[in-house]
């Protein structure tokens, strides 16, 4: 079941008129939405994934699929990083799901709190991945 999710785009490439941060954010949106939509399948897999790290896991793919929403920054290196930590983040919070809102602030069995997590995660990332490009110039 987890390998035929995809996000919802026939083509990664094609132009969607959408900047990195909103495609990033719609994408995330979508795969965190097919978390909650099944649990206990996502639950099985993280928690396999987390305990047996390999670069064939589900976790990698979904990290790898994040990478093509990065279409700005063509260097593989600068998008591996964000795609990593947004889907490593997901999966803390999807498996703390029961006492996500004591923990984080966000109630994530709401969708509009669910979505609201992912922009400002996806945010905060692309703010530091600003903020990262400045300073290896700066160098």
């Amino acid at each position: 079941m987890l390998a035929g999710f995809a996000p919802d785009v026939m083509d990664p490439a094609k132009d969607d008129g959408l900047s990195d941060q909103e495609r990033l954010i719609s994408w995330a949106t979508q795969t965190f939405d097919f978390l909650f939509e099944n649990q206990a399948v996502a639950s099985i897999s993280i928690l396999s994934d987390l305990q047996n790290y390999m670069a064939d896991s589900n976790s990698v793919y979904t990290q790898k699929g994040f990478t093509y929403a990065i279409r700005s920054r063509r260097q593989e290196e600068t998008q591996k990083l964000p795609a990593f930590i947004l889907v490593s983040a997901m999966q803390a919070a999807f498996l703390a799901r029961n006492n996500a809102k004591e923990i984080l602030g966000y109630d994530l069995f709401s969708k509009s709190e669910r979505d609201l997590f992912i922009s400002d995660t996806v945010a905060m990332l692309f703010h530091g991945m600003n903020d990262h490009e400045g300073a290896a110039h700066e160098k």
